[in-house]
This record gives structure tokens, C-alpha cells and sequence, in this order.
């Protein structure tokens, strides 16, 4: 295990921010990532139990990807920093290194990140024939949107991991996770 004088403060704490920044930045995400897991379930937990609210599925597919985002930041924030980014002293982790903890939290969010957003598009789009268009009788195709929300976003995630291009890595002057 690295500790925080072994990880150099351009993998620590990334070169964009001060150490007081990025200490901020991260107790931030952190204290997101711990809040947002128990307000997930309990918003799980009341759509599953209304019998009314249990047939909005797009809600329900955005609570639950939404959820999986959350579990995977709260997984990030329980271990520390130098051991979650960095390789080893000023290298970040990326594709070549495998199966890390910062390499499957990008794969999840680029899927479920995705998902929760053609599940907004879809609820937008039905809202937008109902009160715009004023076509009562919308079809809603629970199949048809299941396979959209849960299959296209297939296409990106897979494009991201053959082309090793998932990880912790410098973009420009920011990072890409």
C-alpha cells in the first residue's frame, strides 16, 4: 500500500488543483457518495412498495442505474485517494494495470451514466407527446424502452473498453475517469 508522502502531488491530488482544493473537492465527493447511497435505496424502496409508482418503470431503471453509479462512487471513497488513482509514485492508474477499483467505476459510469440518461430522454419525449403534441393515447412500449435503455448504452461502454480508453488518465488539463 502507497502512502500520501509515496504518492507525488501531481497523482494525489491531480495537477489542476491546490492540495486544499482537491482535499475539499474530495471530502465533497465523498460526503455525496455517503448520502446519496441510503437516499437511493429509500427511493428504491418507495417506488417498489406504491403499487401506483411500481408501473413508471423509466423512473424505476433511473433510480436503479443511478444507484449503481452511487455504490461504485462509495466504493471509490472508502479507500484512499493514492490507492484508488495512483499505480505508484506520480503514475495514475489506467487500462494496463486491470481490474481496479478506477477502472471498473469508469466502465459503470460510462454504462449506467448512459442508461439514466435515455431514461430521461424517453420520460422527456412522453411528457413532450402529452402536453405538447396533446396525443393522449402515446403508445408506451415498456419492451421496446427497456432494450434501448439497457442495450445502446452497450455500444459506447464496449467502445471505451477495447479502445483502452477507461481508467485515470490526462485529458487536456483535466482527468478522465
Amino acid at each position: 500500500n502507497k502512502t500520501q508522502s509515496d504518492c507525488a502531488a501531481t497523482c494525489a491530488y491531480y495537477r489542476m488543483y491546490t492540495h486544499e482544493e482537491w482535499e475539499f473537492l474530495y471530502l465533497v465527493s465523498k460526503v455525496c457518495a455517503y448520502v446519496g447511497l441510503p437516499l437511493s435505496i429509500c427511493m428504491l424502496t418507495i417506488w417498489f412498495c406504491d403499487p401506483l409508482k411500481r408501473h413508471q418503470y423509466l423512473v424505476i431503471y433511473y433510480i436503479l442505474s443511478s444507484s449503481i453509479v452511487t455504490v461504485m462512487s462509495v466504493a471509490v471513497a472508502s479507500s484512499p485517494p493514492e490507492d484508488t488513482f495512483c499505480r505508484n509514485n506520480a503514475a495514475l492508474i489506467n487500462h494496463e494495470d486491470g481490474l481496479t477499483v478506477c477502472a471498473v467505476q469508469s466502465l459503470v459510469n460510462v454504462y449506467f451514466g448512459l442508461t439514466a440518461v435515455l431514461c430521461w430522454l424517453l420520460q422527456s419525449m412522453g411528457l413532450y407527446t402529452k402536453i405538447v403534441l396533446e396525443w393522449r393515447n402515446f403508445p408506451q412500449r415498456q419492451d421496446v424502452h427497456t432494450a434501448c435503455i439497457f442495450g445502446l448504452p452497450i455500444i459506447p461502454t464496449l467502445i471505451v473498453f477495447f479502445t483502452d480508453s477507461y481508467g485515470s488518465f490526462w485529458v487536456g488539463s483535466g482527468m478522465f475517469i
